[in-house]
C-alpha cells in the first residue's frame, strides 16, 4: 500500500458530524402591556426584572452617572500623578482638533472631554465651553451632517450619540449652567428616550435583537434616562392616560418608570443574542471579533451609570457579556499601523473572521472596558490596555468616544498589570460558535496568534458577516500573515477550500461543527471542522498550531490537513504589502520586517501552484503601509486525484532557516524534530494525550454532589451537573483555565466541550 492510499483510508476513517447547539438562544425582554410594541420584543422567555431608579425632580443630584459629588476632590487630585497628568494636554488638544469624519460625531466626543474638564477644573470657562458644544450639537440638522440628536436624523446610531454626549454633559457640568438651560436640557434627554424606545428610525437598526445597533439604540435611550430630572408618573397617572405614554406624538407628561425595564431588559436580550446565554459561551459577538467592542461604546457608559446608580449589574443577567474584552484582548496584537490622516496615532491589529476589522482603532473601547471588565480579569485587562494606547502603546488614551473620559475615570493606577498568561491563559475556546483562539505568549507584536471558527456566525447576515466556517487567521513575528478578504463575502477573498465551479456562486453554508479539539497550557492545541462556509460537499479541515517548534530559531508550525467530496482549491490570502514567492513544492510570504510564512504541500502528490491578487473590501494597516488588496496563493488538485492537501506553514523570523517537511510512510508528518500524527478524528502532536482527565468536586464537600467525572477525548461534549445538599445552594463554579473554555460561574448544570484536564470546583454555601 502506496503513503497515498494509506493517507485516504485514514482520513476517510470514521468520520462523523456533531452539530453544535445554536449559539443564539431567543429571550424575549419584558414590556409592559401598556408599551408593547412589535420591534421590541423576540421570542422565547421573558426577562423579569425592575430597575429602581429613584425620581430627582424634586432634588436633583448631580454628578450621578459615574461618580458622586463627593468622588470630585479625588478625581481632581489624580491630575497631579501620571498617567493622568498626561491626559490633561491630550485632552486640551481633543476639543480644539478639527472634525475628523463625521462633524456631528466629533463635536459629541469632544463635548464629553469638554465637560470633564470642567470637573477636573472647576472653572466656569470649560463648564461654558460645554454648554456652547450642547447648543451647537442640537443645532446640526442639515442632511451632510447627519444630526445626532433631535430625531431629524432619523439614524438610531446618530440618536443614541446624542444621547450619551448630553447626558454626560449634563451630568458633569450641571451645577455649573444655568437653571433655564438645565431644565431644557432635563426635558430633552426624557424626550429623546422615548424617541429612540419607540423605535423611531428606520432600517436594520430595529430589525432583530442581536443586532449592535438595537444595543446602542437601547442603551443610548437607558443613559438618557438615568441622567434626565423628569418627574416619574405614578400608576394612578398611567392608568388615567387616553394614550399610550410611549408614543412621541402625546404630550410628554413625564417619565413612565417602567420606561427604565424596557431600556435595560432590550440592552439585555441585545447581549444575550449576540453574545449568546449558553453557560459555556465566552461573549462572541455574532458579527465578529472587530464588533466586540464597539457596541461597548454606548452599552458600557449604560452598565456602568446603571450600577452606579442602582446596582443592577447586567453581567450578573448574562456572564458571557463580561468575557467580551477579554476575547477581543486575546485576538489582537500590539502592531503599529498606518497612521489615518487627520487623526491620532493607531496601533493594532485584531484578528475578525466576519468583518475583517483588522484594525484596533482609537474609539474610546478599551478606555470604557476598564470599566466593566471583572475584577478578577482587570490586572490582565490593564496590560493590554497599557500595550495599545496606554503609556507602552500610542500613549493617546483613545480620544474618541469618551474614551479619555474614560480612561481618566477607571484606569486602575493602584492595581498593578499582570501578563494575561497568567491569569487568562494563551488559549480561548468558545464551544457554542466554535471559536478557537491560540497564541505563544503576551510579550509584543511578535507574538504568534491564531484564530478560526467552526461555525458560520453573523447572526443578522446583513452586512458585517463573511465566509467563515474553517477559514484561518494568522499573526506572527510582527505581521499578519493569512487574513481574509474585508467585508465580503466573496468566496475567493476566503483563506478556504474552495469549489471551482462554486467559487463565485457565493455560497455560504449556515452549518459547521467543532470536533477532536485539545488545548495545550503553552498555547499549542489541535481541532477538527466539519462544514463548509464555501458549499464544499462533506468538508473536513484539521488544523494544528504547536508553539514549540524543535528548532530554537523558529516561532510556530502551522499544519493544516483537508479533505473534502469536491473541494479542488486550497487557498489563502495574506495583505499586499508582503510578496509572495512560489517553488516548487510550496510557498514562502515575507512581510516588509523581514518575517516569513513557509509553506510546503505535501499532499497532493501532484498539483498546479498558482498566484493571484483580489481587491480588498476594506483596508489592511501594518507597517505603516495600507493594503487594498491580497495576495492568493492556490493549489490546484491535478485532474482525477482525490480532493485532500496537507500543507505546512512554519513561521519564521528573519533570516530564519525553516526546518525539513515531510509526509511519511505512515502517514505521519515530521517537521524538524516535531512528530505530528494524522490520525480518523484530527492531527495532534505524537506526545499529546489521546484522553483527557475531568474530575468534578463539590466545595465543601458536604454541600452537595457533582456528576461528570470521568475520562474524555479531546472535544467530547460532557455535561457537568452540581447538586447541592439540603440546606445548601450552589454559587458558581471555579476552575483553573476558565478562559479556555473551562467551567467558570453561571448554572449548575454546565455544558463542557473538554479541551483539556480539567478540575472544576462546584462551590456550595448554606441557605440563609
Amino acid at each position: 500500500m502506496t503513503s497515498s492510499q494509506l493517507l485516504t483510508g485514514i482520513i476517510f476513517l470514521g468520520l462523523g458530524t456533531l452539530l453544535l447547539a445554536e449559539a443564539t438562544p431567543q429571550t424575549t425582554p419584558r414590556v409592559p402591556e401598556q408599551l408593547r410594541h412589535n420591534t421590541w420584543t423576540t421570542s422565547g422567555n421573558p426577562v423579569h426584572r425592575i430597575i429602581p431608579v429613584p425620581d430627582f425632580s424634586e432634588n436633583p443630584v448631580h454628578p450621578r452617572l459615574f461618580f458622586n459629588q463627593e468622588d470630585v476632590p479625588a478625581l481632581r487630585e489624580r491630575a497631579t500623578r501620571e498617567p493622568f497628568t498626561s491626559m490633561i494636554p491630550l485632552m486640551r488638544t481633543y476639543v480644539e482638533s478639527e472634525a475628523l469624519y463625521n462633524p456631528a460625531y466629533a463635536l459629541a466626543w469632544r463635548a464629553r472631554v469638554m465637560a470633564l474638564l470642567y470637573v477636573i477644573t472647576g472653572d466656569q470657562a470649560d463648564a461654558d465651553r460645554t454648554m456652547e458644544m450642547i447648543r451647537e450639537l442640537r443645532q446640526i440638522h442639515s442632511p451632510e451632517h447627519r444630526g445626532v440628536w433631535y430625531p431629524v436624523s432619523r439614524r438610531q446610531l446618530n440618536l443614541s450619540e446624542g444621547s450619551l454626549s448630553v447626558a454626560i454633559a449634563y451630568d458633569f457640568c450641571y451645577h455649573a449652567w444655568p437653571e433655564d438651560f438645565r431644565r431644557e436640557i432635563s426635558r430633552e434627554l426624557a424626550e429623546q428616550a422615548r424617541v429612540q424606545l419607540h423605535d423611531y428610525g428606520p432600517g436594520f437598526p430595529t430589525r432583530g435583537s442581536a443586532n449592535n445597533w438595537r444595543g446602542i439604540r437601547f442603551a443610548g435611550a437607558g443613559i438618557a434616562l438615568l441622567a434626565s430630572d423628569e418627574p416619574h408618573l405614578t400608576p394612578d397617572e398611567i392608568a388615567t392616560m387616553r394614550r399610550n405614554p410611549m408614543d412621541p406624538s402625546v404630550d410628554f407628561a413625564g417619565i413612565d418608570p417602567r420606561w427604565f425595564d424596557v431600556a435595560y431588559d432590550q440592552v439585555l436580550a441585545y447581549m444575550r443574542n449576540a453574545r449568546t446565554a449558553d453557560p459555556s459561551a465566552r461573549g462572541m459577538n455574532a458579527e465578529g471579533m472587530g464588533y466586540m467592542l464597539y457596541p461597548h461604546t454606548h452599552i458600557g457608559p449604560f452598565t456602568i451609570a446603571l450600577r452606579h446608580m442602582t446596582g443592577v449589574n447586567l453581567a450578573e443577567d448574562n456572564p458571557a457579556s463580561a468575557l467580551s474584552p477579554v476575547l477581543a484582548a486575546m485576538s489582537s496584537l500590539p502592531i503599529p499601523a498606518a497612521p489615518e490622516e487627520g487623526r491620532y496615532p493607531a496601533a493594532g491589529n485584531r484578528v475578525d473572521l466576519a468583518n475583517e476589522n483588522t484594525h484596533y482603532a482609537s474609539q474610546g473601547e478599551l478606555a470604557i472596558s476598564l470599566g466593566t471588565v471583572l475584577p478578577e480579569h482587570l490586572a490582565a485587562y490593564k496590560w493590554h490596555f497599557d500595550h495599545f494606547v496606554g503609556a507602552q502603546g500610542t500613549a493617546d488614551f483613545q480620544p474618541e468616544r469618551a474614551g479619555l473620559v474614560f480612561s481618566y475615570l477607571n484606569y486602575p493606577e493602584q492595581l498593578p498589570a499582570e501578563n494575561p498568561k497568567d491569569s487568562w491563559g494563551l488559549t480561548l475556546l468558545d464551544a457554542p460558535t466554535g471559536t478557537v483562539i491560540l497564541r505563544d505568549r503576551y510579550q509584543d507584536d511578535k507574538d504568534v496568534m491564531f484564530m478560526t471558527t467552526a461555525r458560520q456566525r453573523g447572526v443578522m447576515r446583513q452586512t458585517h458577516h463573511g465566509a467563515e466556517i474553517g477559514t484561518l487567521r494568522l499573526f506572527g513575528e510582527g505581521t499578519l500573515f493569512l487574513t481574509g478578504g474585508g467585508r465580503t463575502t466573496a468566496l475567493g477573498g476566503q483563506s478556504i477550500v474552495l469549489n471551482q465551479a462554486r467559487r463565485e456562486e457565493n455560497d455560504n453554508s449556515d452549518a459547521g461543527s467543532l470536533e477532536k479539539v485539545y488545548l495545550a497550557e503553552n498555547g499549542s492545541g489541535s481541532l477538527t471542522i466539519h462544514g463548509s462556509a464555501a458549499g464544499v460537499e462533506e468538508a473536513v479541515r484539521m488544523i494544528l498550531l504547536d508553539t514549540e517548534p524543535s528548532s530554537e530559531h523558529l516561532r510556530a508550525n502551522l499544519v493544516v490537513a483537508d479533505q473534502s467530496r469536491d473541494g479542488n482549491l486550497w487557498r489563502i490570502n495574506t495583505p499586499g504589502m508582503h510578496e509572495v514567492t512560489l517553488e516548487e513544492r510550496g510557498f514562502v510570504i515575507t512581510a516588509p520586517n523581514g518575517a516569513r510564512l513557509r509553506g510546503d504541500v505535501l499532499f497532493p502528490r501532484n498539483f498546479q501552484l498558482e498566484q493571484g491578487k483580489w481587491d480588498r473590501a476594506g483596508t489592511v494597516s501594518m507597517h505603516d503601509q495600507l493594503a487594498d488588496e491580497n495576495h492568493w496563493i492556490q493549489v490546484r488538485v491535478a485532474e482525477g486525484d482525490a480532493p485532500r492537501f496537507i500543507v505546512v506553514m512554519q513561521v519564521l523570523p528573519p533570516e530564519a532557516e525553516a526546518d525539513v517537511a515531510e509526509l511519511e510512510a505512515d502517514a505521519s508528518i515530521r517537521v524538524g524534530d516535531n512528530r505530528y500524527r494524522l490520525e480518523a478524528a484530527g492531527l495532534r502532536r505524537t506526545d499529546w494525550p489521546t484522553t483527557l482527565d475531568v474530575r468534578a468536586e463539590a466545595v465543601p464537600h458536604t454541600g452537595g454532589q457533582t456528576q461528570g467525572t470521568g475520562q474524555y477525548a479531546p472535544g467530547e461534549n460532557v455535561t457537568l451537573e452540581a447538586r447541592p445538599a439540603p440546606g445548601y445552594r450552589f454559587v458558581r463554579w471555579e476552575s483553573p483555565r476558565p478562559i479556555s473554555g473551562q467551567p467558570w460561574k453561571t448554572e449548575a448544570i454546565y455544558p463542557l466541550k473538554v479541551s483539556d484536564h480539567t478540575h472544576a470546583k462546584a462551590i456550595f454555601e448554606p441557605m440563609p
